[in-house]
C-alpha cells in the first residue's frame, strides 16, 4: 500500500484556514446536534443498551421492606400522610431487628414528628443507623425539612430522582445542588449518597479483620458532587419483605438469619403511591432507592460521563486522527480504515462502560468529520480542479 504524496505537510493541513473553520462548524453542529431532542433521545436509548449490558447482580447489600395499603391500616390508623406516633413504633422494632441502616424513604416533615422522635430513647441510642428522607419543593428548591426539622436524630438525604427529556429516571446524583435557607445556595447529600455514608460509618465500627463485602469504597469521602450517576438495576429475592410479615414474626427468628445484618433497609411505600418510570419499567420508589444504593457500593466504577473539557478533548483528538487517515491514507483504504474506525469507537463505548463506567459517544463527531474530509477530498480531485 502506498501513502499519498502530499504537496503539503500534516500539520499545515490540519492548520489550514479551511480545516479550522470546518471544524468549527462541525463541532458547533454537533454542540446543537446534542441538545435536538432527536439526538437526545437517540443518546438515552444508547445508554439504555449500554446498560442492559452490564450482567445484573443480586442485591446483596440491600433490602426493602414494603408498606402496603393494608399496613397503612393496620399499623397506621389509615391515616396519610404517615402519623409520628405510628412510624416511630414500627421504626422501633425493625431496629431491633438488628438492621445494619434504616433508610425511611417516607414524608416526616410534620413539626408532630419533631416531640415524639426526641423522646424515644431507642431511637437516639441508634440515630447512627438511620437516614431520614428530605424531599425538596421543585417551585423554590427548598429542601423540606425531614423529621420534622430537627438536627438528629440520624442523616438525611434528598429523595428525588431526575427524569431525562423522555420522562425516565436512568440515574441519579451524589448530592443536589439546592437552597436550604435565606443565606444562599448549598449542597446537600442525596438519599442514596446518605445511606452509604450511613453504611460505611457502620461497618467501621466492626473488629479489625472481619469480613466486610458491603463496605462504600469510592464514596466514603465528602464529595461535592452534583454529576450524575448512571442507576443500575438488581436482583431481588425476595423483591421486598411485607411489612406485616416482620413485625409479624419473632424478632429473636429474623435477627438470627442475619439476613439485615450489615445491609441497608428501605423503608417504604409499595402501593403504588410512590413509583419511578425507569428504563426497567415501571419500579416503586423504595426498589429505585435501594438500587442506586447498590450502584454506589457496586465494586464497578459508578457509570457517569466525562467532564466537558475532556469530551471535547477526545473529539478534538479523533478529528485530527480521521483527517490524518485522509491525508496518508488512498481514498479506497481510507473509507476501510473509517470503517473499522467507526465500529472501534461504537465498541470502545461499551468496554469503556463496563471496565471504567464511563458514559462516552462519539460516533456523532467521527461520522461528522469523515463526511467533511471526504467532501474535501472530492472537491480537491483533479477531475474537480
Amino acid at each position: 500500500m502506498r501513502f499519498r504524496i502530499r504537496p503539503h505537510s500534516y500539520l499545515r493541513h490540519v492548520t489550514s484556514f479551511g480545516f479550522l473553520l470546518t471544524l468549527a462548524v462541525v463541532f458547533a453542529a454537533d454542540y446543537w446536534l446534542e441538545h435536538t431532542r432527536v439526538v437526545e433521545r437517540a443518546m438515552l436509548g444508547g445508554f439504555d443498551t449500554a446498560l442492559e449490558r452490564s450482567e445484573p447482580r443480586n442485591a446483596d447489600c440491600t433490602a426493602v421492606v414494603g408498606i402496603t395499603t393494608e399496613d397503612v391500616q393496620r399499623y397506621f390508623g389509615g391515616v396519610r400522610p404517615i402519623p409520628a406516633a405510628g412510624l416511630d413504633s414500627v421504626i422501633r422494632r425493625l431496629l431491633k431487628l438488628d438492621v445494619g441502616v434504616l433508610v425511611v424513604d417516607i414524608f416526616t416533615d410534620d413539626s408532630t414528628y419533631r416531640a415524639k422522635i426526641l423522646a424515644d430513647s431507642l431511637l437516639l441510642q441508634r440515630q447512627a443507623s438511620l437516614v431520614w428522607a428530605q424531599f425538596v419543593d421543585t417551585t423554590s428548591g427548598e429542601v423540606l425539612p425531614a423529621v420534622g426539622g430537627i438536627a438528629v436524630p440520624g442523616r438525611s438525604g434528598v429523595a428525588a430522582m431526575t427524569a431525562d427529556e423522555d420522562r425516565l429516571v436512568r440515574r441519579f446524583p451524589l448530592r443536589f445542588a439546592t437552597r436550604r435557607s435565606a443565606a444562599g445556595p448549598d449542597t446537600v447529600e442525596s438519599l442514596p449518597y446518605a445511606a452509604t455514608q450511613a453504611l460505611a460509618a457502620h461497618l467501621s465500627r466492626r473488629p479489625r479483620g472481619d469480613a466486610v463485602p458491603c463496605m462504600p469504597v469510592r464514596y466514603t469521602n465528602a464529595r461535592v458532587d452534583t454529576g450524575s450517576v448512571g442507576l443500575r438495576t438488581y436482583i431481588r429475592n425476595p423483591s421486598f419483605y411485607l411489612l406485616d410479615d416482620l413485625l409479624s414474626a419473632d424478632p429473636t427468628q429474623v435477627t438470627a438469619t442475619r439476613r439485615f445484618s450489615d445491609r441497608v433497609v428501605v423503608l417504604g411505600f409499595v402501593d403504588g403511591s410512590d413509583q419511578a418510570i425507569t428504563a426497567s419499567g415501571v419500579r416503586a420508589g423504595p426498589h429505585v432507592v435501594a438500587d442506586a444504593i447498590e450502584t454506589l457500593i457496586d465494586e464497578r466504577s459508578a457509570i457517569t460521563s466525562l467532564p466537558r473539557w475532556a469530551e471535547w478533548l477526545v473529539k478534538l483528538a479523533l478529528a485530527l486522527l480521521i483527517a490524518f487517515i485522509h491525508y496518508k491514507l488512498p481514498p479506497r483504504v481510507g473509507a476501510a480504515v473509517m470503517i473499522v474506525l467507526a465500529v472501534v469507537v461504537v465498541r470502545a463505548s461499551f468496554l469503556i462502560l463496563e471496565h471504567t463506567g464511563l458514559w462516552t459517544n462519539y460516533i456523532l463527531i467521527v461520522i461528522s468529520i469523515w463526511i467533511e474530509q471526504l467532501y474535501a477530498n472530492i472537491s480537491q480531485s483533479p477531475h474537480h480542479a
